[in-house]
C-alpha cells in the first residue's frame, strides 16, 4: 500500500528572551500531520540551539546547569488565504485547545506554502535546592516547556438518570432509557441521556476521591457525542440510582460502592476491555479544512424522513459566569427547501429561553442559566456559530457551517442545505441514517476577537506576514540592544544613575519615533492607517499588562497559562479507554 504524500507546514518562528528581547527569527518546516499539541516537541531542538548560540547576556551567564530555561508557545494561523485572525492560541491543554494535526488549520492542507506564525517565550530561573543536580556540561537538560501535558483515563460504566437528587431510579425510568438507547441503534434515532463515567490519572492504580460523574450525550447508536471533560456535578455517594451496563450490570441489584470501585479497577487492568454501551463520549476536534466534496457525499439525496440533528452548546463568552446550556437538544428538518440555518438558530434560541437556572451544588463557582444572554443587556453582544460533523466515512471533525453552502431560490431567499454542505453520506443514506451532529458555539459579536477553541496567548503578538518598514526595523533593533546596565556590567553606585539615564533616553527615542509615525498616519498615507492603529493597540495592551503586573506586585512567571477546569496546575490530554 502506497503511503499518501503529506505537505510540510512552514512555521515562521520568533524566539524571545522574556518580554522584550527578540533572540531569533527562523523558518522551520514540519510535517502537516504533526499534532498541534506536539509543537513543543517539534520545536524543542530549535529552541535549544537558540539558547545555546545566543549571546544574550542573561542567558549566557546561566548556561551552567544551575538554572531552568522554560518556554511556552503561541501560534496563529490564517482562517482564509487572505487574512490572519487577530488572536494567537496558546499551547496548553485539552479540551481548551481542541485541534489535532496542523493540517486541520488550513482549507487546503495539501497545498504547498501553508504558513503558521509561532512565538516562543523563554524565561530563566534558578533551580530549586531540591531539584536533581545537573552538571554544567549537561545544562541543555534544564530546557523544557513550562507546562506539563498529562493524560487521564475515562471508563464508561453505564447511564445516569441525570438527577442531582439522591434517589434510586425506578424500573419504568430504566426501561425508558434502555428503549431510547436501543432505538438509536435499530431505528437510527438520537438518544439523549447522561452517560455515567469514571476517571483516573493515567499510570495510577487507584481512583481519586470523586471518580463517578455524569456527562450529557447524544447517542447515535454507534457513537456517543459528548465531552468527557465537561460535567456539571459529581454523582452522590450512593451508586444505586444508576443503570450499569454489561460488565457492571450486577450493581443494579447488589454490591457496595467499594465493590464497584474494585470492579472498575479490575476493568481498567484489562488489556482489551470490552466496549460498554456505545462507548465513551466523543468530542470531535475542529478543522478549517474544506469539506469532502467527493462522490461519497455529493450524491446523497434528501432523506424521506428529513435530517435529524443533535445540537451541543459551547460558550466562548469571556468575563461571564459559568453558563449552563440545554444539554439534550434535538430537532428534525423535514423539507429540503427550508432555511435550515434559520431553523437551527431558532431552535437553539428557543431552547436557551427555556433553560432553567441551575441549583448550586457543592462548593463550585456560581453558575448561571444561558437565559442571561437573552436579556436586554447582552442580547446584542453575541453571535452563534454552527459547526457540523460529516457522516461516515469521513473523519469525525467539526466544520464551520460556512456561507458558501448557501443557495439562492427564485424568490431571492437564501437557504443552506445539508446536501450541498456534503454532511450526508451516500452509504448512510442507504441505511436510512440521516443523523448529523452540530455544535453551537456562542461568542462575542466581533468574531475576530475570540477563539473557537483554546486560550489566548498574550505575551507576544504573532506576525501578519507583512514586511516591516524601515522605521519598524530600526525601532526593533533598538529594543533588541542590551540595556545600558547590561553593557556596563558591574559598576560603582555613582554610575548607576548614568546608566538609568541612558536607558530612559533609548526608550524616549523609541517613543518619539512612535509619535512621528502616528502623526504621519494622520496625514492620510494610504494603507498606513491600519498598520499604525494595530501598533498602537499592541503597545496599549503591553502597557496595560505591565501595569497589571506592577500593581499586583508579582514577578512574571514562566507558567503563563490558565489550565484545565479540574486541575488548575496541570494540563490535560484526553486518553479514551473503551
Amino acid at each position: 500500500m502506497v503511503k499518501a504524500k503529506t505537505r510540510d507546514v512552514i512555521l515562521k518562528v520568533r524566539v524571545y528572551a522574556g518580554r522584550d528581547d527578540l533572540l531569533k527569527k527562523q523558518d522551520v518546516r514540519v510535517d502537516s500531520t504533526t499534532a498541534v499539541l506536539g509543537l513543543s516537541d517539534a520545536l524543542h531542538e530549535t529552541i535549544v540551539s537558540v539558547i545555546r548560540d545566543t549571546n544574550h547576556s542573561d542567558f549566557a551567564k546561566k548556561r551552567n546547569g544551575k538554572h531552568n530555561f522554560q518556554y511556552d508557545i503561541g501560534f496563529r494561523f490564517a482562517q482564509s488565504p487572505s487574512s490572519f485572525r487577530g488572536y494567537t492560541h496558546g499551547i496548553d491543554t485539552y479540551p481548551e485547545l481542541n485541534i489535532e494535526p496542523l493540517a486541520d488549520l488550513f482549507p487546503e492542507p495539501s497545498k504547498p506554502g501553508n504558513v503558521i506564525d509561532v512565538v516562543v517565550n523563554i524565561e530563566v530561573e534558578k533551580r530549586s535546592g531540591g531539584s536533581k543536580k545537573v552538571s554544567a556540561g549537561d545544562w541543555t537538560q534544564t530546557i523544557g516547556p513550562s507546562y506539563a501535558l498529562l493524560t487521564y483515563d475515562y471508563f464508561r460504566l453505564g447511564i445516569s438518570p441525570g438527577s442531582e437528587e439522591k434517589r434510586d431510579i425506578s424500573k419504568k425510568e430504566a426501561n425508558t432509557l434502555w428503549a431510547s438507547v436501543d432505538a438509536a441503534k435499530r431505528e437510527k434515532t438520537i438518544a439523549t441521556y447522561d452517560a455515567l463515567l469514571a476517571w483516573r490519572r493515567s499510570g495510577e492504580r487507584g481512583l481519586p476521591g470523586q471518580w463517578l460523574f455524569p456527562v450529557s450525550v447524544h447517542d447515535f447508536g454507534d457513537v456517543c457525542f459528548g465531552d468527557c471533560n465537561r460535567s456539571e456535578y459529581a454523582v452522590p455517594g450512593s451508586h444505586r440510582q444508576h443503570i450499569y451496563l454489561d460488565y457492571f450490570e450486577w450493581f443494579n441489584r447488589e454490591g457496595t460502592l467499594q465493590d464497584l470501585k474494585k470492579k472498575v479497577l479490575k476493568y481498567a487492568g484489562l488489556q482489551t476491555p470490552s466496549q460498554v454501551g456505545s462507548g465513551l463520549p466523543l468530542l470531535p476536534s475542529y478543522t478549517w479544512t474544506d469539506l469532502d466534496c467527493g462522490p461519497a457525499f455529493n450524491s446523497a439525496k434528501w432523506p424521506k424522513g428529513g435530517v435529524k440533528l443533535a445540537i451541543h452548546f459551547v460558550s466562548r463568552m469571556p468575563g461571564m459566569p459559568k453558563l449552563v446550556f440545554p444539554q439534550k437538544l434535538t430537532l428534525a428538518i423535514v423539507n429540503d427547501d427550508e432555511d435550515e440555518a434559520g431553523i437551527v438558530h431558532a431552535a437553539a434560541i428557543g431552547a436557551m429561553k427555556k433553560c432553567p437556572k441551575p441549583k448550586p451544588i457543592e462548593d463550585e463557582a456560581e453558575r448561571e442559566s444561558c437565559r442571561i444572554l437573552l436579556d436586554r443587556k447582552f442580547r446584542d453582544e453575541w453571535v452563534m456559530q454552527i459547526w457540523a460533523v460529516q457522516q461516515d466515512p469521513a473523519p469525525r471533525k467539526l466544520h464551520l457551517w460556512a456561507p458558501h453552502g448557501d443557495t439562492e431560490l427564485d424568490d431571492g431567499k437564501m437557504i443552506t442545505n445539508f446536501g450541498l454542505l456534503n454532511c450526508l453520506s451516500v452509504a448512510k443514506a442507504r441505511e436510512g441514517d440521516s443523523r448529523v451532529f452540530l455544535q453551537a458555539v456562542i461568542g462575542p459579536k466581533d468574531t475576530d476577537s475570540w477563539l473557537v477553541t483554546g486560550t489566548e496567548y498574550t505575551k507576544h503578538k504573532a506576525e501578519d506576514g507583512r514586511k516591516e518598514s524601515k522605521k519598524e526595523q530600526k525601532k526593533n533593533m533598538k529594543r533588541q540592544k542590551p540595556k545600558a546596565k547590561e553593557r556596563k556590567g558591574k559598576k560603582q553606585e555613582d554610575d548607576e544613575d548614568e546608566d538609568a539615564e541612558l536607558e530612559d533616553q533609548e526608550d524616549e527615542d523609541v517613543e518619539e519615533e512612535d509619535a512621528e509615525e502616528e502623526a504621519q498616519g494622520k496625514g492620510g498615507v494610504e494603507g498606513g492607517d491600519e498598520e499604525e492603529e494595530e501598533e498602537e493597540r499592541e503597545e496599549e495592551e503591553e502597557k496595560e499588562e505591565e501595569n497589571a503586573h506592577a500593581k499586583s506586585g508579582k514577578r512574571r512567571s514562566g507558567n503563563a497559562f490558565s489550565l484545565s477546569k479540574r486541575f488548575l496546575t496541570e494540563a490535560v490530554l484526553r486518553k479514551s479507554v473503551r
